[in-house]
């Protein structure tokens, strides 16, 4: 059975979607079984970082309602073997999102994939708690700034109050310099605040953005590293910190 992960922040704007999709990336070039879901209900950009925004037709919602097959739905990759993606419904008029449309998204692509990344809504709101509710393991990003770290704090709270023992965190677009000058909280002060077991640390790289956004990874971006040592974490690996400071 192939293990859901989601990714979810506290707010916006923290590179959650362009982490979501580099780490399907990585663990397909390594030859996992991969499937990404966009669950951003109404603001989807996941197809758009991963160049696959011409040829989505159906989505999650269409498999709930069994107007498709998940096989139908489901989108692979033409430069990444083993990579597939589920987009979510562009328009949400008359269409209530539970936990019931995850819990099947999940259940019936569980024993065809070795992971299923959830790309999940920022925030906490209804569609966020129905991503996180069946997933086995979940990704919280965070960025070295104050409302980051409060929201992510806030969303860790409430996962640990569902019995979430499998919360990670993950700092991204890390400015050394502005740490150094104390402008912003150090890395251990952000693990502090949010009291979440940290799996890795992303430099600030304009160039991963638009790596992510077109396909362009195998160029490796300073930020490749550290997205090759969470994935490497995330299948069991022991890897140390990887200080690119």
């Amino acid at each position: 059975m192939g293990d859901v992960i989601a990714v979810a922040s506290g707010k916006g704007g923290v590179g959650k979607t362009t982490v979501s999709a580099a780490l399907g990336i990585e663990l397909s070039l390594r030859g996992k079984k991969v499937l990404v879901i966009d669950a951003d209900i109404g603001l989807r950009n996941l197809d758009l970082h991963l160049g696959l925004e011409n040829d989505v037709v159906f989505d999650i919602f269409d498999i709930f309602e069994k107007k498709c097959v998940l096989e139908k739905a489901m989108v692979e990759h033409s430069n990444y073997k083993n990579l597939f993606f589920i987009t979510a419904p562009w328009d949400v008029k008359n269409k209530t999102i539970t936990m019931d449309v995850f819990e099947y998204i999940y259940e019936i692509s569980k024993n065809k994939f070795d992971f299923i990344i959830v790309d999940c809504p920022a925030g906490i709101g209804d569609i966020f708690y129905a991503s996180v509710t069946h997933a086995d393991k979940i990704l919280i990003v965070a960025t070295p700034d104050f409302s980051s770290i409060r929201d992510a704090d806030k969303v860790a709270g409430i996962l640990f109050g569902m019995q979430k023992r499998h919360v990670r965190l993950i700092i991204n677009r890390i400015k050394p310099y502005l740490i150094k000058k104390r402008l912003v909280p150090d890395i251990d002060s952000i693990i502090n605040d949010i009291s979440v077991q940290l799996i890795g640390m992303i430099p600030d790289d304009d160039y991963f953005l638009v790596a992510g956004a077109h396909m362009r990874m195998k160029k490796k971006p300073k930020a490749y590293k550290s997205i090759k040592n969470i994935t490497g974490r995330l299948l069991g690996e022991d890897i140390k910190s990887y200080k690119f400071w």
